[in-house]
């Protein structure tokens, strides 16, 4: 009988996604299978969480960070223009994934933190469908750095108001505490960790370029 490892993908699954996970360890180890859950559902699993961490008796293995990212593409700003700052994207074309008619973005740099309130020309319900648009030059959008990273490394999206994106959001893989986790669990985290490190470096190397 296979064993399987629950594991929930929390903000953003397609990070660090269960497609790539579940190809990683087929090729460790094909008896065992990786499945999606929900936290609560994960049991004995563990969890890749993209944001601030609350009190918790789980172990946190850091393993990189994203930023909330302003991308469009060449020909968008070629004509439009490039915002300078926050408030010039009132004036632009804003596509949206919230699924709500006004967006309230939090802009911070050195300065301190503003907000910027935006009315999108489109709202859909989905980033992958929002990078889509952006990409055919519809307008502008925000999204997690690890998004637009291949995006930014081929030139089909330009990163905008980087002065502006404050504080790295932390990624961590997280498993359950103890002094003995099960074994399928403790051989996925020891594989899936500096795999997923080496991503986060490589995010972070493509939308510095």
């Amino acid at each position: 009988m296979r064993k399987t490892i629950r594991f929930a993908l929390l903000v953003g699954a397609s990070f660090a996604s269960l497609a790539f996970a579940s190809t990683a360890l087929a090729a460790f180890s094909p008896k065992l299978i990786v499945s999606s859950a929900t936290p609560q559902a994960a049991g004995g699993g563990g969890a890749v969480r993209i944001g601030a961490l609350a009190e918790s008796s789980a172990v946190a293995a850091r393993v990189g960070a994203v930023r909330r990212i302003v991308v469009a593409s060449p020909d968008y700003v070629a004509r439009h223009g490039t915002p300078r700052a926050p408030a010039d994207l009132e004036a632009h074309a804003v596509v949206a994934f919230s699924g709500i008619a006004g967006v309230e973005l939090i802009f911070r740099n050195e300065a301190g933190e503003g907000s910027v309130s935006i009315k999108p020309r489109l709202v859909v319900t989905t980033a992958e469908a929002a990078l889509d648009a952006v990409r055919a030059g519809f307008g502008i959008t925000r999204v997690l750095s690890y998004q637009a990273a291949d995006d930014i490394a081929r030139g089909s999206l330009l990163r905008l108001l980087s002065a502006y994106e404050g504080e790295d959001l932390p990624i961590h893989l997280l498993y359950p505490g103890g002094r003995h986790p099960p074994p399928k669990l403790r051989a996925f985290v020891d594989f899936a960790r500096p795999r997923l490190r080496r991503r986060c470096e490589a995010v972070l190397r493509a939308v510095r370029s």
